[in-house]
């Protein structure tokens, strides 16, 4: 099916700008200034950076969310970047790359905020721009789990093991996400019991525990999720006593729950939950579940308020229901749709909605294999499922976001040597925040291979990864059992 993509269209109007910003004859205006920024101004930083965070001297709105430029220098390279509130301080906004766009390790940045980016409450707008150069810290941390219930922070250029990250006795990690300058991961209990939220500091020996509250009946089959902020970190799970998903909404700061909500709408099936995504242009916590008759459901949680929202058809607060089935999902911010892998399914195919949830699809594929992680490239052209059973190499599935039913298989060569190593499911895709690279991460029951794949807006093209050696060559992962998800540190992005 066709669809031609959401292209939004920012027009400043002169008129307003002219009757907004001027006073009375002779009327002194006041204008937003900015206060402070971080990084600061000529800083040098020994950790990566995330996001650009700038606070002016009184509340701001943002009347152009493309008003402001980030570049690296030496050479000139321009970043494409975005602007969003910080509803934590009426003061500040955060000023974050997007599409290809992303901060190189170790070099000098301009960050620029235009006149027409922010205004006050009087809709008076910055006199000048305001530019300020900053220099980027070593690339960012790369964490795994793996299926022997440890998790690994790994040398990405090696593959080898940098630590080991022990969970509590009795539970094995596995599904983690990252904040600045901590990793989350969910703690699956091997015997009968509450599953836990788990966290651990990259200095740290082991994991610990995060208590959670709110259920009445146990806790199972959590989902993570980070904001885009990276102030919180949203933890679903199922609760046994009620038939229903809790959200529990961790501060990443003080490393405590600070509030849980149950959703509306039943969860059933099996598998019956799975991985959150946020919709960034509105805040929201999407959360995936099964409906326990083939199909699925999306519910949504408004993050300033942390409220269920109303999306389904139903008189009250329902969830919103997906023909074809369930899984993880991803969403694209470029195009503004929600993609939903359909994880319970025995072949590859894809569900999709708007995520005012007025329009939604489903097409389904025949490529062996059932697509379990989901990525949508951030220049929103294609999205990628990686799949578990596949057959030969075809590991892969890139879907144009314009045209979805035209998917087409990619190989994942896990050449490590001397040949393929016969891996026949991918976990993990995770995206390299300091370039365009997207790490495929696939294994044959016994071990595992990272495999480097640089995307861009024509295609997405596995690399080789040891020159000496023919052909394509990936990464042996230098961790004793299969890695069961990835995640980098997505850096610092406020004092």
């Amino acid at each position: 099916m066709r669809r031609t993509p959401l292209v939004v269209r920012l027009v400043l109007s002169a008129a307003l700008l002219t009757s907004t910003s001027c006073g009375g004859f002779g009327e002194k205006q006041q204008r937003p200034g900015v206060a402070s920024t971080f990084p600061a101004a000529n800083s040098v930083s020994v950790e990566w950076i995330g996001q650009v965070h700038v606070t002016f001297d009184e509340p701001v709105t943002i009347l152009n969310e493309f008003a402001v430029r980030l570049a690296a220098q030496n050479p000139v390279e321009s970043i494409p970047c975005r602007a969003y509130p910080d509803y934590a301080d009426p003061r500040s906004i955060y000023i974050a790359p997007i599409a290809e766009g992303h901060f190189f390790p170790n070099r000098l940045h301009e960050c620029v905020v235009q006149e027409g980016a922010v205004i006050n409450t009087a809709r008076h707008y910055l006199l000048d721009e305001v530019g300020f150069y900053f220099t980027t810290g070593l690339a960012p941390g790369f964490f795994v789990t793996a299926t022997d219930g440890n998790a690994y922070r790994l040398d990405p250029s090696t593959g080898n093991s940098l630590a080991t990250f022990t969970p509590p006795a009795g539970f094995l990690a596995t599904l983690p996400v990252a904040t600045d300058r901590r990793v989350w991961v969910w703690l699956d209990r091997i015997a009968a019991g509450d599953d836990e939220l788990g966290t651990f500091a990259p200095g740290d020996a082991t994991i610990t525990i995060v208590p959670l509250s709110g259920e009445v009946g146990v806790r199972t089959l959590g989902g993570l999720a980070v904001s885009r902020d990276g102030r919180r970190v949203y933890a679903t799970a199922i609760d046994g006593g009620t038939g229903r998903l809790r959200v529990h909404r961790i501060d990443a700061a003080t490393v405590a729950q600070t509030a849980s909500l149950q959703l509306v709408t039943p969860v059933a099936g099996s598998p019956a939950t799975f991985r959150p995504t946020i919709d960034p242009r509105r805040d929201r916590l999407i959360v995936p579940y099964s409906d326990g008759a083939g199909g699925g459901l999306l519910a949504a949680v408004d993050e300033v308020t942390f409220t269920e929202l109303d999306a389904g058809p139903n008189p009250g607060v329902d969830a919103y229901p997906m023909p074809g089935g369930a899984g993880d999902t991803s969403f694209d911010e470029i195009n503004d749709w929600i993609f939903m892998a359909l994880s319970d399914e025995p072949t590859q195919g894809l569900t999709y909605a708007r995520p005012d949830f007025t329009a939604q699809g489903v097409e389904r594929e025949t490529f062996q294999g059932t697509p379990r992680p989901i990525f949508v490239l951030p220049n929103g052209g294609y999205v990628v499922t990686g799949l578990d059973g596949y057959a030969g190499t075809a590991g892969i599935v890139r879907s144009l976001v314009e045209d979805i039913d035209a998917g087409f298989p990619i190989p994942v060569l896990d050449d490590v040597g001397a040949g393929l190593q016969g891996s026949d499911r991918v976990r993990a895709l995770v995206r390299d925040p300091a370039s365009t690279r997207l790490w495929v991460i696939a294994d044959d029951g016994a071990s595992s291979v990272l495999a480097s794949y640089e995307w861009w807006t024509e295609a997405v093209v596995q690399q080789d990864l040891d020159t000496l050696a023919l052909g394509i060559q990936a990464l042996a992962a230098g961790v004793p059992a299969p890695i069961t998800g990835a995640t980098y540190l997505p850096g610092a992005s406020a004092p």
